[in-house]
């Protein structure tokens, strides 16, 4: 698939996010940092695959996000216990740093 086709499918699967996130937080979360992987290196990485780097190479203020978020996608957690606020705030800088790297 050309580049140009794949960017434009999965921006648009994370296009809602600010809206979304609080709603869905595991599906924004670990789908942010694949995205943002991809925009990086041109290669699809999964989901665990991208939270996994997203734990390190990401803000820490994220940690707890994305290592929750990861926990209840891997089955290792039953309840995320995560500020609406943070969410907001993660989803947001995502998108903007998602959106530098198609200019």
């Amino acid at each position: 698939m050309k580049r140009e086709y794949m960017l434009a499918s999965i921006t648009s699967d994370v296009a809602s996010a600010s809206e979304e996130i609080v709603d869905n937080p595991v599906y924004y979360v670990l789908n942010l940092s694949r995205v943002l992987l991809y925009m990086r290196d041109s290669v699809i990485y999964s989901k665990r695959e991208a939270g996994e780097w997203a734990l390190d190479g990401l803000p820490p203020k994220y940690k707890t996000v994305i290592s929750q978020s990861l926990a209840k996608y891997n089955g290792e957690l039953e309840n995320l216990n995560l500020s609406e606020s943070l969410l907001l705030e993660y989803a947001d800088d995502m998108l903007r740093e998602i959106h530098s790297y198609k200019k």
